[in-house]
């Protein structure tokens, strides 16, 4: 566009002198701005609506991997005192699942044993009192009808007095398991001469022996000296002792011998038996296990092998139980260590 003096006088415009203008015609910014502000609005709307489909899908994903989880804590929940026989389904559908539920029915399997045992346990104990309970019972009866029977109510005396010693017997030896489970039980270690222990143990039982027809053949003669808790392992050897005495059929024998193996020393102690069988010898140290055959006996209330086996626990021995074609029992000691 040129721009000059339209009159053509002084001043019109030189044609040299013309100026060139461009126009520029501009539109408002309002339809930009809301064409922005809608692009704002979807790609808002956009987002929560994508961040709503991912959180229901984690939501989802998370019901469904979680799903075996819920599934193990209702079966964990249904399982009480009452059911330990119960155990837990494997997951199909997620094996890293697998190993805590197998170690789960593992631990529900051992709860099950030990309250198993504790059941036996209480059951025996309720034997055990109940008989000299009743007995002592009946002798006081008898005892209080017939007063004037002196002789006879000093037999009863006599009588009182032994059932008072077995069941106090039977008490010390369900405290002193009691300790040994507790891990309350002290020990002390000394070094002695184990010849002489066994020895003294041996006289101990020699009366009762003879009576019994039963030779006791102590074959230790070497001076042994080991280091150990002296009173504890003679409760374990005069248990031993004892049993294999008073298992022992007529006329038979019980060896009590000793083998150093290098720095250690074993104790053997065997006797015959009479209807022991190998299922038998796994039972022998349970709690209040005695054949049947001998149940009768009021002096054995089936504690003292499961006594010596939780002492030889205790004191790091190693008891092991072997029965031969001949039915011989031999029980054998080992993890003495010598004291030079």
């Amino acid at each position: 566009m040129l721009i000059g003096d339209p009159s053509g006088g002084i001043g019109a415009a030189d044609p040299r002198s013309d100026v060139m203008v461009d126009l520029a015609l501009a539109q408002g910014k309002e339809p930009l701005a809301g064409l922005l502000a809608t692009m704002r609005g979807t790609l808002l709307l956009s987002f929560i609506l994508l961040m709503a489909l991912l959180a229901g899908l984690a939501r989802i994903s998370i019901n469904i991997g979680l799903k075996p989880l819920r599934q193990m804590a209702r079966e964990v929940g249904s399982i009480g005192a009452s059911n330990l026989d119960l155990r837990l389904t494997p997951a199909s559908r997620s094996r890293e699942l697998n190993p805590i539920t197998d170690r789960l029915n593992d631990l529900l399997e051992r709860l099950e044993d030990a309250f198993d045992r504790e059941k036996r346990f209480s059951g025996n104990v309720a034997h055990e009192l109940r008989t000299p309970i009743a007995e002592l019972r009946t002798l006081a009866e008898v005892g209080k009808e017939w007063p004037s029977e002196r002789d006879m109510v000093a037999g009863f005396f006599s009588d009182l007095i032994e059932l008072a010693d077995d069941m106090e017997r039977t008490v010390v030896n369900l405290l002193m398991l009691a300790r040994l489970d507790a891990g309350t039980q002290e020990v002390i270690h000394e070094s002695f001469n184990l010849c002489d222990l066994v020895d003294d143990i041996c006289k101990k039982f020699r009366q009762n022996s003879s009576e019994r027809r039963i030779s006791l053949d102590n074959r230790l003669t070497e001076v042994l000296y080991v280091t150990t808790d002296k009173d504890k392992l003679k409760l374990i050897l005069t248990n031993i002792i004892f049993n294999a005495i008073s298992y022992s059929p007529s006329d038979s024998s019980v060896v009590v011998e000793a083998l150093r193996e290098g720095g250690d020393v074993e104790l053997i102690v065997s006797n015959e038996t009479v209807d022991l069988c190998e299922n038998d010898v796994q039972m022998m140290f349970e709690r209040f296990w005695r054949k049947d055959q001998v149940r009768s006996e009021d002096n054995h209330a089936g504690l003292g092998l499961s006594l010596v086996k939780a002492l030889a626990d205790l004191l790091k021995i190693r008891i092991s139980p072997t029965l031969d074609t001949g039915s011989r029992l031999t029980l054998s000691l080992s993890g003495l260590t010598i004291t030079l």
